[in-house]
């Protein structure tokens, strides 16, 4: 059975968003905040999703409005690194 972070949501969006602009490599977010690698991109697919809401693992009260597709998410993604080139 997996085990759940005890790190509130404002500790887990600040190596989530570290790792979204590579201040850091995973290795090093990861280590620092006593989680492993995977857990921290679970955490960024996450936030991705939803943002603090789904960290949170609150119920976003907007419903479908604050699902995020897969392709939003990809273009959002390659948005970022064309705009970083």
């Amino acid at each position: 059975m997996p085990k759940h972070s005890k790190l509130p949501v404002e500790e887990r969006v600040e190596p989530v968003l570290a790792l979204l602009r590579k201040e850091k490599t995973a290795a090093v977010l990861a280590r620092r905040n006593q989680v492993s690698e995977q857990t921290l991109y679970r955490w960024r697919d996450e936030y991705m999703e939803g943002g603090r809401n789904r960290l949170a693992k609150k119920e976003a009260g907007a419903g479908e409005e604050s699902r995020v597709s897969a392709s939003s998410r990809r273009s959002w993604i390659d948005e970022r690194r064309r705009s970083e080139s």
